[in-house]
């Protein structure tokens, strides 16, 4: 038996209560009501503690935390974007509280930087 309540209810809900306050009152009384769910669905996960607040506002800052893989550690490519991969999957993880399935990091440019060799 499945549970009654489902994410896919609480968006039948959620969007049927939107558009019965868009029909009834018009678009301004639609967005004011899209913005208060919203700003109520933040702070619930915040409550719940779903949502690290200070990671978020620190992310849109730019700031990274100690965790992130350091681009110049030793390693191959390959295994620096594997780092990468891991971390953003478990910061994403830990500011949103949802568990993310998969991570695809593309490697666009390298640098190359020649060893100085001493010749003997």
């Amino acid at each position: 038996m499945t549970a009654p309540f489902t994410m896919t209810t609480l968006g039948i809900a959620v969007g049927g209560a939107l558009a019965f306050t868009g029909a009834l009152l018009g678009f301004w009384a639609f967005a004011f009501v899209a913005l208060f769910m919203l700003i109520g669905g933040l702070a619930g996960r915040v409550l719940d503690g779903r949502l690290d607040l200070h990671a978020l506002v620190d992310a849109f800052r730019g700031r990274r935390g100690s965790s992130w893989p350091d681009p110049n550690s030793d390693g191959t490519v390959l295994e620096l974007a594997k780092r990468a991969q891991e971390h953003i999957r478990l910061e994403t993880s830990r500011l949103t509280g949802t568990e993310v399935a998969h991570v695809m990091v593309q490697v666009s440019g390298a640098s190359v930087h020649t060893e100085g060799r001493r010749v003997l």
